[in-house]
Order: C-alpha cells, then sequence, then structure tokens
C-alpha cells in the first residue's frame, strides 16, 4: 500500500469529521485575525513607552517571526488536539483494530497518521507564508527580495515547530490512548517542563542546558520578537534567553527524531 493510498484512507475517515473541519477553520480564520486585533491592542511607536518601535511586528524581515511566534501558540491550542484526535477516535471507534484486520499492517497505520500530520503541517506552514508574505507587504516601506527573505529559514522553522508539537501531542495519544486524558497531559507537560528547567537553573546549577528541553527548542524556533531582537531580556540571567537559529533547528529534528520513534516503538508494542 502505497502514500497515496494511505493518505486517500486517512481522508475517507476524517473529511467529514466535524471536529477537524471545526479547528482546521478556527486556526485558518484565527492566524491573520489575530495579528490585526494585536496591531490595534499594542501602542504604536509614538505612543509606546516599550525600548522598541511595534511597527516592525509588521515588516519584512521580523514579521516572519512575530507571525511565527504567534501561530505557535495556534499550533498548540487547536493543531495539537488534531495529533490526539486522529489517533483516539481510531481506538474509541475500534477501527484501529479493524484497520488491521482488514489486512493493513502496523507499520502502515502508523505511517498513515505521520502522514497525515505531515499534511497538517503543510497546510499549516503554507498559511503561515501566505499571511506573513501579505502583512509584511502591506507594511514595510519599498520592501526588496533581501528584506522578505532575509529572516534565515524562517518557512523551515515554523513547519519544524508545528511538526514539534503535534508529534509531542501524538505521543501522548499513542501512550495514554484516551483524547481527553491525552490531552491533559500534553498541556500539563508544558507547564512541567519550564518547571523543571528553571527550577534546576535557580536551585542546582545555572546553564544553558536547560534551554535545550524539547518544547522550548520548539518555542525557540519562533521565539517572542523582542527577545531575538536583544530586548525584554532578564539583567539576571547569565547566558542568552533563546537558542540559535542553527541550535534549535538541530535539536528540534533531533526530538521530533527521537518523539516519533518513541511513539512508533510504544505502537508496536501495545495490544490494538
Amino acid at each position: 500500500m502505497g502514500i497515496i493510498d494511505l493518505l486517500k484512507i486517512e481522508y475517507r475517515k476524517f473529511n467529514k469529521s466535524a471536529v477537524i473541519r471545526l479547528l482546521i477553520l478556527i486556526f485558518a480564520i484565527l492566524f491573520p485575525l489575530i495579528i490585526f486585533a494585536l496591531k490595534k491592542a499594542i501602542p504604536s511607536s509614538e505612543n509606546s513607552s516599550l525600548p522598541f518601535s511595534t511597527d516592525i511586528f509588521y515588516e519584512f524581515p521580523t514579521v516572519w517571526d512575530y507571525q511565527g511566534y504567534i501561530g505557535s501558540w495556534l499550533i498548540f491550542v487547536f493543531l495539537s488536539f488534531l495529533a490526539v484526535h486522529i489517533f483516539c477516535a481510531e481506538v474509541a471507534n475500534k477501527t484501529l483494530r479493524q484497520s488491521i484486520i482488514n489486512g493493513m499492517t502496523r507499520q502502515q497505520f502508523f505511517l498513515s497518521k505521520l502522514l497525515t500530520i505531515l499534511v497538517i503541517c503543510t497546510i499549516a506552514t503554507l498559511l503561515y507564508f501566505i499571511t506573513g508574505a501579505a502583512i509584511g507587504l502591506g507594511h514595510t516601506p519599498n520592501p526588496s527580495f533581501e528584506k522578505v527573505f532575509s529572516q534565515n529559514w524562517a518557512t523551515l522553522r515554523f513547519f519544524l515547530s508545528c511538526l514539534g508539537h503535534l508529534s509531542l501531542a501524538f505521543l501522548f495519544a499513542v501512550w495514554i490512548r484516551r483524547a481527553g486524558i491525552a490531552l491533559f497531559v500534553f498541556l500539563g507537560y508544558s507547564i512541567i517542563e519550564p518547571a523543571i528547567r528553571w527550577g534546576f537553573y535557580w536551585q542546582v546549577y545555572k546553564t544553558k542546558a536547560i534551554l535545550f528541553f524539547p518544547l522550548n527548542a520548539f518555542e525557540d524556533l519562533m521565539p517572542f520578537p523582542p527577545y531575538k531582537l536583544g530586548e525584554a531580556i532578564p539583567d539576571n540571567i547569565d547566558f542568552p534567553l533563546l537558542l540559535t537559529t542553527s541550535e534549535a533547528m538541530i535539536s528540534s529534528i533531533i526530538f521530533i527524531v527521537l518523539i516519533l520513534f518513541v511513539a512508533y516503538k510504544s505502537f508496536m508494542k501495545k495490544d490494538i
């Protein structure tokens, strides 16, 4: 069974799912809408007391990071649920067992879910590129090719951020198999990881190693622009608050591979 066949099967399973349609629609609407809503909420450069101009958030090349930062939160809230739903719904509806009985191998079933996640991430990345380009072109004085594309690997970084969050959510779905509990654990981990990192920093040893955790690596792919600009960083931190672009990309790729490997091994061992 080829990749196209697996994608067709996934499409037939979920193309009429109200949950998936609703979440994708909300994501697609909120992605550009929040950017413009925040523009009205954030003071302009003339009225702001911030040490930097907020206008650059909407101009090239900073718009790529700003759009990506907002998008990463929407991914965490909405698209991560899709990664849980596409697996846990199969378990709840017993279609996982039926697929295996009908001749699909475990490897093919796992691959079908991975392909679905990749499709979701690709669609989200395409939307990111379109909205980021439209906002930047509408706000950047005299946009040039150099300005538009000077942000290092922005589109790839957003794709990796999306894939990282969805892979982690998918891992919890494979482990737990109940959507509600899996989502609760996933959201709980997002609180526990920073607590562990900063607890280690303040109580054990102050080291940059606390930045090399899965969620932090995914977040540093698309950081909050003032941090990347060197502003709004606490004075009591002894090292850069962010991973470099290359560090974030390399560590994210490693974490994604490890997460999917663990998910695959766990799926192969569990009963269907």
